[in-house]
């Protein structure tokens, strides 16, 4: 009796042989790229996250979206395109009343009226 035993050889390789590793300044190179792009990416999330907002309830916002008014929105949570697309403009609810007591103008006095001259103290008078 024989018994046959057949030893498996490695496949031989297809293809032409791999090239040398790269050398320090290449890989210095790629890890740089690798870190630009890491920050690119960070920032560009950043930047598109900036306009998600939690408004107030006494407050409520105008959205302009280059210049156009949008939307106005009351309380709540505000999703914008970022800056420079749309701006949002917090201002102060409806319930929320803000005064401002304005004070008539003095008159004009002698020394205002020599520096301007009495033409311009008159229509600032008249109106």
């Amino acid at each position: 009796m024989t018994s046959a035993t057949s030893v498996e050889r490695p496949a031989e390789p297809v293809g032409p042989p791999p090239g040398p590793p790269p050398g320090p300044i290449a890989q210095s190179v790629a890890i740089g790229f690798r870190v630009v792009y890491a920050a690119a990416l960070l920032l560009l999330v950043i930047w598109l996250t900036s306009n998600i907002r939690e408004i107030a309830s006494d407050s409520q916002v105008v959205v302009t979206r280059f210049g156009r008014i949008v939307r106005a929105q009351e309380a709540g949570l505000l999703l914008a395109w970022p800056r420079p697309i749309e701006q949002v403009q917090i201002l102060p609810g409806p319930e929320r009343l803000l005064s401002q007591d304005v004070a008539a103008l003095p008159a004009p006095s002698d020394k205002a009226q020599t520096l301007i001259g009495p033409a311009a103290t008159q229509g600032a008078q008249s109106q």
